[in-house]
Parts: C-alpha cells; structure tokens; sequence
C-alpha cells in the first residue's frame, strides 16, 4: 500500500428519542421568540404614547397661548375704556380704577410671553419625538383636542388587559417557558437513543491487499442508547432549580395581574373624572362668557364697577384653562388607557362611544 492515503468519512446521529428533551426546548425558543415580539410591541406602544402626549401637549399650548393673546386684547380695550371714562365720564371710575386695570394687563402681558415660551418648547419636544431636528418647526395640525365621551366598563377593559397587554403576555410565554425548562430538566432521567450511520472511502494508488474494491468503500448503520445511571444528583437539582424558577413566574404572575387591574382601575377613574370635568366646565364656561358681555355692558354705561368687570374678564380665561386642560388630561388618560391594555382596545373604544 502506497504511504500516502486519503480517507473520507461522512457520519449521521439522529435522535430518535430523548425524553421529551427536544420538545422543550423547541417550546423554550419558539416562547423565546414570541417574547421579543411582545416586548418589541410594547417599545411601539410607548412610542406611540409619548408622542400623543406631547402632541396633545403642543395643542394645549397653542390653545393657551391663543387664550392669552384674546384675554389680553379684551383687557387693553377695557383699560382704554377706563381711561376714557375717568377723564371724561361722570366721576364713576376714578384714578385708582384705571391703575388696577393698567396692572392687571401688564400682568396678563407677562403671562402671554410665558405662554408663548411653553408653545415653543411644546413644539420642539414635538418635533424631538418625531425625529425630527429641534431647527424644524412643527405645527400641530389640530386646533383642539378631540373630545370623545366613552361609556366601556371596567370590568371589560380589564379583561381587554389580561388579553391584550404586552408585560401579560410576557409573562405567560415566560411561564410556559419555565414549565418547558422542567421538562428538560425531568429528560435527564430518561435514555437518548439515536440512529446512527457511517459512510467511509479510503482513496489510495495502491489498489492490491487490503486496498480491494471491497475495502476501498465502507458503510455501517445502526441505533445506539445512551442511558445515565449516575449523575450525581445533577438530575435532581436540575429539576429543582426549574420548578423554583417555575414557581417564581407563577408568583410574579399573580402580582402582576393585580396590579394590572388596579393600574386599569385608575387610569380609567383620571379618564371619567376628566371626562366630567370636561362636560362641567363647559357649562360653566358658556356662564362665564355670559357674565363678560354683560359687565361689559353695564360698564360702558357706568352701571357697574371696575372691579366687577375686571373680574369678569379674567373668569372667562381662567375657566376656559381650565376647560382646555379637562380635555386634554381626558385624551391624555385615554392615550394611557391605549398603551395599558394595548392598541387592539381602540376599536372597542371607539365603538363604545358611538353607542
């Protein structure tokens, strides 16, 4: 036979059976998987939150700045009426009357540049979210902030919640996840037996003796087990530590899940509490803008006092803040809803509403 021999080999070991090993961890990967997807949803829910909020956020802004603005022309009218009727009126508003007035614009001028400041800085925490540069000017394309009552139960978007929500469904692939890793761990009690095969080719110049036709060329098949009968107990503890990681899962679990529904509970309380609000200072707002005119009014005609009419003026503003700050902690409160339960409850909010 000549010195120089090149021996190929190609072999083959199937398993066939090994005690339920695969099984889990085919499970543990495919749950694995299905977690990187809940979490990677629940980054897009985030995402979508935050930028509601501040979008939400850009629109109050706007509309206060744009109340300021208002507020303050109504009261530069009032302090040149003032000043008309102390020089030239009956005696009715005196010098005094016409200072307060020229105060309180002079005050409302300093709230509007810090009006003006917030929409600015609304807007470019606006455009930071988006992804846009802070040189970029964004303007919200809506002039209000929507305004949708709702009439959903708790108990529903609750249930929505343990559906829906994504930290839920994180848990529950994680304890399936665990229970799976028991599995694997129980595997090592059982036998592994596998299908076996071979196939050689020795490659030689010499083609006499051992080199024959019959040698040169070589295959076997066959099933072979392997069977543990002592691991020193690793077995054992290895079952251990999976059930206690098990159990660990099912205890943060049920946690969980009652903190999600008090975490429910109360952002749907902020979104009913909001939404009367809402409702009450719009009554209350149109009351306001009532009494305003009136005063007005009379005090073109001297019948009321500079006093009454300055508080008048600035009533409106104060409940008309207070009206646009209702609407938005109410779509702030539903946004927060959205993200807790999860984006498939849009719909069943919507169609809520529309009852």
């Amino acid at each position: 036979m000549d010195r120089d021999s090149l021996i190929s080999s190609v072999g083959l070991v199937y398993p066939i059976y090994m005690g339920g090993k695969r099984t889990a961890m085919s499970k543990q990967a495919s749950t694995g998987v299905n977690i990187a997807k809940e979490a990677a949803r629940k980054t897009d829910l985030q995402i979508v939150l935050n930028t509601k909020k501040l979008y939400y956020g850009a629109v109050l802004a706007t509309s206060l700045h744009k109340l300021g603005r208002e507020t303050l022309d109504r009261l530069n009218v009032l302090l040149e009426l003032t000043e008309m009727l102390y020089k030239t009126g009956t005696g009715t508003v005196m010098k005094t009357d016409f200072l307060r007035t020229q105060v309180i614009v002079t005050t409302i001028r300093s709230s509007v540049a810090l009006l003006a400041s917030n929409e600015e800085l609304a807007k470019a925490a606006l455009s930071n979210a988006i992804g846009l540069s802070w040189r970029e000017h964004v303007v919200p394309a809506a002039n209000e902030i929507p305004f949708v009552p709702f009439n959903v139960e708790l108990d529903e978007l609750i249930s929505n919640a343990y559906q829906f929500n994504p930290e839920w469904s994180k848990l529950k692939l994680a304890l399936e996840a665990a229970e799976a890793g028991i599995k694997e761990a129980r595997s090592g009690y059982f036998p592994t037996i596998a299908l076996n095969g071979n196939l050689s080719r020795i490659d030689n110049s010499y083609d006499a003796g051992i080199m024959s036709d019959k040698n040169i060329k070589s295959w076997n098949i066959g099933i072979s087990m392997q069977l543990p009968l002592f691991r020193g107990f690793r077995t054992k503890n290895e079952i251990r530590e999976a059930t206690a990681r098990f159990e660990k899962k099912k205890q943060e679990k049920l946690y969980f899940k009652e903190g999600l529904g008090l975490l429910v509970k109360d952002t749907f309380l902020q979104l009913a509490r909001a939404q009367e609000q809402v409702m009450a200072t719009g009554e209350s707002l149109a009351s306001a803008r009532e009494n305003r005119k009136l005063n007005v009014r009379a005090y073109q005609n001297e019948l009321a006092e500079t006093k009454e009419v300055i508080e008048a003026q600035l009533l409106e503003p104060f409940i008309s803040a207070q009206y646009l700050k209702a609407r938005h902690d109410h779509a702030v409160s539903r946004s927060r809803l959205d993200f807790i339960i999860g984006n498939e409850i849009l719909e069943p909010l919507r169609q809520g509403a529309a009852k």
